[in-house]
């Protein structure tokens, strides 16, 4: 149960910062200084969190047996890199194109890496 609450916790964590990158940079002359205009960081909490409340089932899922401490920060760094190249790029929504590469990645982390052993109960004997 304390797993799931940190995986929920870190997908909104998640959903924050790539909403906040998004805010960031979505105009490439303002910069940082695009946040601290009035009600963009509160528009972005909104739907970061939103988006990561959204996400967090598919976080649990995929994530649930691996190693969350290597998993979370690459895929939300990878997502944060999307963010930014794409509006570099002038490309329209890359917070939703962000949002799909995100599930793709949780989607073939949970095919394709390796399971963690928890330290809990374990079949073996002795």
């Amino acid at each position: 149960m304390i797993r799931v609450f940190l995986l929920v916790c870190l997908s909104i964590g998640g959903g924050l910062t790539a909403a906040l990158t998004y805010a960031a940079t979505i105009e490439p002359d303002v910069g940082l200084r695009m946040v601290t205009l009035p009600a963009v960081a509160d528009i972005a909490i909104f739907f970061g969190s939103i988006a990561g409340l959204l996400i967090s089932p598919l976080m649990v899922w995929a994530l649930y047996d691996k190693k969350v401490w290597v998993a979370v920060p690459v895929l939300y760094g990878v997502a944060c890199l999307v963010i930014i190249v794409l509006n570099m790029l002038s490309i329209r929504f890359s917070e939703l194109i962000a949002l799909g590469v995100t599930v793709v990645a949780l989607f073939l982390y949970r095919l394709l890496g390796k399971r963690h052993a928890h330290s809990g109960f374990s079949d073996e004997i002795g």
